[in-house]
C-alpha cells in the first residue's frame, strides 16, 4: 500500500493529504470551516470545524499563504494549513 502511496501522494518522502478544511479568509489568520460539495455539485456547506487536530504550531498562515488544510505523515498524522495550488491526494467522504 505505501508504495502506492508513495508513487502518488508523496512530496520529499512524506504523505500529505488534502482535507475539505479551508481558512474563511486567507489573506488574514483566520478561522478554518469545513467546505463540502454535495453528490449534486451545485450545492455547497460550509460548516464550522466542531473538532480538530492542528499540529503544533499550526495553524499559522506563514506569508498570508497557508489557507488549506492539510494531512502530514511527517506531523504524526496531524493537519497543518498547506498553500491550495499544491498538488497532494484528497481525503473524500461520499455516500455509500
Amino acid at each position: 500500500m505505501s508504495r502506492i502511496l508513495g508513487s502518488r501522494c508523496a512530496d520529499s518522502g512524506s504523505f500529505y493529504f488534502w482535507t475539505a478544511g479551508q481558512s474563511v479568509q486567507p489573506d488574514r489568520y483566520a478561522a478554518f470551516i469545513w467546505r463540502a460539495k454535495s453528490s449534486n455539485a451545485n450545492i455547497e456547506t460550509l460548516t464550522s470545524m466542531q473538532y480538530t487536530n492542528w499540529a503544533a504550531g499550526k495553524p499559522n498562515n506563514r506569508r498570508s499563504e497557508l489557507s488549506c488544510t492539510a494531512i502530514r505523515s511527517d506531523l504524526s498524522y496531524k493537519w497543518a494549513d498547506n498553500g491550495c495550488k499544491v498538488a497532494y491526494c484528497a481525503v473524500c467522504e461520499t455516500d455509500i
